[in-house]
This record gives structure tokens, C-alpha cells and sequence, in this order.
């Protein structure tokens, strides 16, 4: 912002030659009156043109909160047809003491001015135009999004202030301040989701930002948002950036080599293959199907080999139609420290990789690192194990459930699914669960039925 205003105080005076200077600048501060007066002239423009006009709405700085202003009623009128409005229009609003000002369409054709005076000063401003035009678009969107930006509300009031000390004229002011406005606008006006750009998150500062943006999409992100709280997981985010908003995020898992990513925008889904495949050894992709599917293709352009087919089933569970299941042999239990190396080969098992030969360091790491696991043992020997990252907010992910294939078939799988989930449930008052498993996994999909699960949607998980 102190570039802004170093950029803007040293404009030359030769540049502003062609300005009128007629009016001066004085701000006010914040005025509660002004909303009231806005609605009592609307009443009285409304008399005369009810009929002719679409919209009438309040906009300008004193249409924003606790912002300091000069002290003048901008209106925004939207019509149908400014044909229409030249012929209809002028002169009613004439009738009530307005003075059309015609020498402005010069530079803004689309608009028709006008203004009222009170006591010798200006009182009202009327911008009359076309309804949804790039005029009245702009107009509104500015208005709309300071009003829910109140650190930008003070930026701009204290640039106000600081070019009214400035400004020998009201043209020279709103010339001066129209960079500002721009940059307001860019950010306001809904844009082309190809607009954008990736940048590295730093966690230290953006972790807040990154998890109040997937926290509407919970269900859809659990993987980032919990990975993400816990600041013990190495990991490196990514951020898509639109203006100032967050319209995308990816996460690098060193650990698991693999790639997880959500964005409602498939072109960012794709930017983000292309960006984190150049910075990372990617060997899995993770994701919601709406996200993950066109990065996968994106992948596979590159030159990454699948080694199966990646899409898998994506079930919920509302804990409202949780069914909770006992195993009748064995005994379910919190994984304990010495049961790690047990559960890493329980995991190649469900990697489809063979159980023989030593446990390594990062197959450890990634049983640390499962926040929730839960086991079933039967004479000494871990035979079932089911793992979660944890809770996020009042929903959690189920990641992995693993079963030794000669306890198959027993219900082991529900038994320790049913203690995982009570678990979340009891201690964390959750209220929903996902989980995913191969289109084929017909047993598994069984098994999260009968625990109340449901197919809602497709997911990846992509092994390269």
C-alpha cells in the first residue's frame, strides 16, 4: 500500500494541466445519516421515475461503513434503455432539483450524470446506465466487496485522507484514487477462473487462510485440511491465486511421495500437475474426482504410467446411521508402540506387496503419522488394522483398513472399523465419515455398507 501512495503523491502537476479546478476536496468522517438520506432521496427519485427505471442502489464511498467520505449521495440508477431514459428521465429528475451534467459523456458515453446541490454544496450524485453494463457491474462490485473487507476500508480511507491534503481539485482527487479503484475492481469483478497464478504457501502465515478455504469443501479435502493441522507432517502446500483469493490448493507429502490437490476449476487441476511434477518425484496422486481427475490426465500427457486403474468409490457416513459391530474372536484395541512393525506389514498387504523382508524407516514413519489406529489380535498377532489422520472440525477420513489374508472374511474389517469410528464419535462428537476403496474391492464396499456407508462420489488415487 506504501507503494500505492508513494506512486500516486508523486504524480506531476504537469500530468493534471487538463483538470478542472473548480471544487475542492473536504473528507468527512463515517456518517450514520447516510443511509437514511440515500433511502429518503431514492423515495423522491422514485416517485418521478417509477416505471421507467430496473435498479436503484446506494454506492460510493457513504454507502460503505465507517468509511470517511466526502460528503455527497452517490445513487446508481440501472435502466433498460438509455434511449429510453434521455426521452423519459431528464426531465422528472430535473422537476426535483437535479442538474443534468452532459459534458462527462464525453469520456463516459455510457453513463448520464447528474447532480443536486443543498446550501451551495453537492449533495447527491446520480449515475444513471444500462443495467448489468460494465458500468453498473463495476460499481456494485466495488461496493459490495469493501463492504466485507474492513481492513481495505481503512486502506482506502487513509489514501483518501492522504490525497485530499494532496489535491487542489475534485478531478485531480478522483483522478489520483482511480489506481486504487482499479485494483478493487480486478479483485471484485468475477474473472475468467484462467486468470490466476501458483504460488508456494508459507504455512507460517497461510495456514489459517488455506483451511477456511477447503472448509466448505470439508468432506472433499479431509486429507489437505488434517495433514495440514498437524504441523508436525512435512509437507509442502501450493496455493492458486485470483486477486487476493484462494481458488485452489496442493500439497506435496515427502513421505508418501504423493500429490493431493482440491479446485472446483479443472484448468487449475491441470496448472497444478504441471507446477508441482516439475519441483517433486511424484509417485501417487490423491483427490476428489472433480479435482484429482483432470490432473491425473495431465499427468499421464506428461509421460506418468499408471500402474491400475485409479478410480475408486467414495463413501460417506452420517454417524446418525452408523452401525456399530463387536468382533466375536480376537481383541480390538488402540495400536500400541510395539505393534508398528505389525501394522507395516498389514500395509503391504493392502499395497498389494509382499510381506517378506525388513521393515524400513518411512514404512514406520507412515504408521507414526496415522494419528488414530485402532487393531485386532488374536494369540499375540495383529490380524486387522484400520488408521485415520484424524479429526477435522466434527469429520474424519478413514485411510487405510488392512486385513491379513487368512482372517479374511470373518468381519474382523467391521469390528475394527466400528472401534475407529466410535472412537471419533465418543471423543470428538463427529458427525460424518469418508472412506474410499477400489470399484472392485466388492468385500470392502460390503463392509462400509454395513456400517452405514454410502457411495456419493468418485475418487483417485493414482500410483505411478
Amino acid at each position: 500500500m506504501e507503494e500505492l501512495y508513494s506512486s500516486l503523491l508523486n504524480l506531476k502537476k504537469n500530468d493534471l494541466t487538463q483538470k478542472e479546478m473548480k471544487d475542492s476536496v473536504a473528507i468527512s468522517g463515517y456518517n450514520s445519516q447516510w443511509p437514511l438520506l440515500y433511502k429518503e432521496e431514492s423515495k423522491l427519485i422514485l416517485s418521478v421515475l417509477n416505471g421507467w427505471i430496473e435498479s436503484i442502489d446506494h454506492i460510493g464511498s457513504t454507502s460503505i461503513p465507517n468509511l470517511a467520505s466526502k460528503p455527497i449521495i452517490d445513487i446508481l440508477i440501472g435502466v433498460k434503455s438509455l434511449k429510453d431514459a434521455d426521452r423519459h428521465c431528464v426531465e422528472r429528475l430535473e422537476s426535483i432539483g437535479y442538474q443534468y451534467i452532459k459534458k462527462y459523456e464525453e469520456k463516459i458515453p455510457e453513463r448520464r450524470f447528474f447532480v443536486k446541490y443543498k446550501d451551495g454544496n453537492r449533495f447527491v450524485h446520480i449515475h444513471l446506465t444500462e443495467k448489468n453494463n460494465d458500468f453498473w457491474k463495476r460499481h456494485i462490485a466495488f461496493r459490495d466487496y469493501l463492504r466485507k473487507k474492513p481492513k481495505i476500508v481503512k486502506e482506502y480511507e487513509e489514501l483518501k485522507r492522504k490525497l485530499a491534503t494532496f489535491c487542489e481539485s475534485r478531478e485531480e482527487y478522483t483522478f489520483a484514487k482511480s489506481a486504487f479503484i482499479k485494483t478493487i475492481e480486478k479483485k471484485a469483478l468475477p474473472s475468467n477462473p484462467n486468470h490466476f497464478q501458483i504460488e508456494k504457501a508459507n504455512l507460517e502465515t497461510d495456514r489459517d487462510k488455506i483451511i477456511d478455504y477447503l472448509k466448505p469443501h470439508e468432506l472433499y479435502s479431509l486429507f489437505l485440511i488434517a495433514n495440514l493441522k498437524d504441523k508436525d507432517f512435512p509437507s509442502t502446500y501450493y496455493l492458486a491465486i485470483r486477486g487476493d483469493e484462494i481458488v485452489g490448493v496442493a500439497a506435496y507429502f515427502p513421505l508418501f511421495q504423493s500429490f493431493s490437490l482440491f479446485s472446483e476449476y479443472p484448468q487449475i487441476s491441470k496448472k497444478f500437475a504441471h507446477f508441482v511434477s516439475k519441483k517433486h518425484d511424484i509417485k501417487a496422486l490423491i483427490g476428489i474426482s472433480f479435482s484429482a481427475k483432470f490432473a491425473y490426465e495431465e499427468f499421464l500427457k506428461l509421460g506418468y504410467i499408471s500402474k491400475k486403474d485409479p478410480r475408486h468409490v467414495f463413501m460417506e457416513l452420517n454417524l446418525r446411521n452408523f452401525k456399530f459391530f463387536l468382533s466375536k474372536e480376537g481383541n480390538v484395541r488402540p495400536v500400541e508402540e510395539k505393534d508398528v512393525d505389525s501394522i507395516a506389514i498389514l500395509n503391504r498387504y493392502l499395497q498389494n506387496l509382499s510381506p517378506e523382508g525388513p521393515i524400513t524407516d518411512i514404512e514406520r514413519n507412515k504408521v507414526h503419522f496415522s494419528q488414530v489406529k485402532y487393531c485386532l489380535e488374536i494369540d499375540n498377532k495383529i490380524v486387522c488394522s484400520a488408521v485415520s489422520n484424524g479429526i477435522v472440525f466434527k469429520n474424519f477420513q478413514i485411510l487405510g483398513v488392512s486385513t491379513h489374508p487368512d482372517y479374511r472374511k470373518h468381519g474382523f474389517a467391521k469390528a475394527v472399523c466400528s472401534a475407529l469410528i466410535k472412537h471419533f464419535l465418543e471423543k470428538n462428537n463427529a458427525k460424518n465419515g469418508v472412506i474410499f476403496t477400489g470399484y472392485d474391492n466388492i468385500p470392502a464396499i460390503a463392509c462400509y455398507h454395513a456400517l452405514g456407508f454410502k457411495i456419493t462420489n468418485e475418487y483417485y488415487l493414482a500410483n505411478f
